[in-house]
């Protein structure tokens, strides 16, 4: 035999190699290995008695009974009425045949004449003569005229009734009288301290002296020495030397004083005629008295009271200036 080439020596190497290499192991697959599910035919479902398969939907349903026929109704009988009753269709009820009352028959004696009734009767006439009916034998089914009926006798009338005697017209009443208000009497109250601490008894302070301080003091005080402070009363305020007497009357809201202490409340009902707008302060003021004001002052204050007015005027004049005025 011949030698082998180098070039097929060299393919025979290669193609031992290629036999001799080791067999890749094929990587395995995960999880479990599927069944082969081999398709059968579907098993028809069997149902319970009294139930049928529906072979669209598969599932067993109940076995629908046909509906009943309704039997034709017999027909009722015709209910049989006892004699004397009549069935009503409508109600299916026996009821009495009406009777349709007797028409009297008044027989006029006198037209009748003629030969004898079927039953040998003769009817006579007024006249006396014999005469029969034109009814033939029937008349003889006739009652006999029934006498007329008396007439119902009237209702008796009721008496009128008595007309209600009117009611006597109520007396107006008399308007009533205004009752005169209630007199208020006015009293007095000394208040210099309160305007200025360091008064001297009569003086106070220029600084003191003017209406707004004297209405702040005062609205200062209603609630402990002035609470029962009233429109018209009297109140010592002192003066500061320039000639007022250091007495003012209380107003709502206001003050009003004069020369002094007497002349406040004469020369304000005086002046209360042309004051517009004060209408019902003078109404007011006419029901104020100052009778105890003046009494009690000459009794137990004899100092105020003179420089109230007591130490040029008398009593007497004061009060008849007062009466005149009508506030005493």
């Amino acid at each position: 035999m011949s030698s082998a080439t180098p070039a097929e020596k060299k393919i025979a190497k290669e193609l031992m190699k290629l036999l001799d290499a080791p067999k890749k192991s094929t990587p395995k697959k995960r999880g479990r290995p599927k069944k082969s599910v081999t398709k059968s035919s579907p098993k028809t479902k069997e149902c319970p008695p009294g139930k049928v398969l529906n072979p669209k939907t598969n599932r067993c349903n109940k076995v629908k009974t046909p509906k009943k026929t309704k039997k034709p109704a017999h027909k009722k009988s015709v209910k049989k009425c006892p004699p004397g009753k009549v069935l009503n269709p409508k109600t299916n009820r026996c009821n009495k045949v009406k009777v349709p009352k007797k028409k009297e028959f008044l027989l006029n004696w006198v037209e009748l004449d003629g030969p004898p009734l079927a039953d040998n009767r003769v009817i006579k006439n007024s006249s006396g003569s014999t005469g029969s009916s034109s009814f033939g034998s029937h008349a003889s089914n006739l009652t006999p005229p029934t006498s007329p009926k008396s007439p119902k006798t009237p209702k008796t009338l009721k008496s009128p009734k008595t007309p209600k005697t009117p009611k006597t017209p109520k007396t107006p009443k008399t308007p009533k009288t205004p009752s005169p208000s209630p007199k208020q009497y006015a009293k007095f109250y000394n208040i210099i301290d309160k305007i200025d601490p360091d008064n001297d008894g009569y003086y106070i302070d220029d600084k003191y002296d003017n209406d707004k301080h004297f209405i702040n003091v005062i609205n200062g005080l209603k609630k402990t020495m002035l609470k029962d402070l009233k429109f018209g009363d009297i109140l010592f305020v002192g003066n500061s030397g320039e000639g007022e007497g250091g007495f003012i009357m209380y107003l709502e809201n206001d003050i009003y004083y004069d020369e002094n202490g007497y002349s406040g409340p004469t020369r304000y009902v005086q002046n209360c005629g042309w004051q517009r707008g004060k209408e019902k302060e003078c109404k007011k003021m006419k029901t104020i008295r100052y009778s105890k004001l003046v009494m009690d002052l000459q009794d137990n204050n004899q100092e105020m009271y003179g420089l109230f007015g007591g130490d040029w005027l008398d009593l007497n004049d004061i009060k008849e200036e007062y009466e005149a005025l009508g506030i005493w």
